[in-house]
């Protein structure tokens, strides 16, 4: 984690880092996409970073298909934002999760 860490701040450091992201005003994850290649690095951890240096109001999180696997919160996503636990069967992300399970 720690290395993780460093390696974000490294590669994306905040004064490049938040200028780039507010240009965008509320970033698509095509335009995060776009950034990620700007500072040649994972979405994944573009998006972390995104969380972490706490510019927008942002939730990153991976599911499995029974449950969540782990996320990462901005520090000021308001209290009343909560994450479930597992995908329901009818949302979007789970349908989205199925069609790529079963193309495998």
């Amino acid at each position: 984690r720690e290395a993780d860490e460093f390696a974000s701040h490294l590669l994306m450091p905040k004064p490049l880092f938040n200028p780039r992201v507010l240009a965008q005003r509320w970033p698509t994850i095509a335009q995060l996409q776009d950034i990620a290649e700007t500072f040649q690095t994972s979405q994944a951890a573009t998006l972390i970073r995104l969380a972490r240096v706490d510019t927008l109001p942002v939730i990153v999180a991976s599911y499995s298909l029974d449950a969540r696997l782990w996320y990462c919160a901005a520090r000021h996503v308001p209290r009343r934002w909560r994450l479930k636990s597992a995908l329901d069967r009818d949302s979007f992300a789970r349908h989205s999760f199925d069609r790529a399970y079963e193309s495998c």
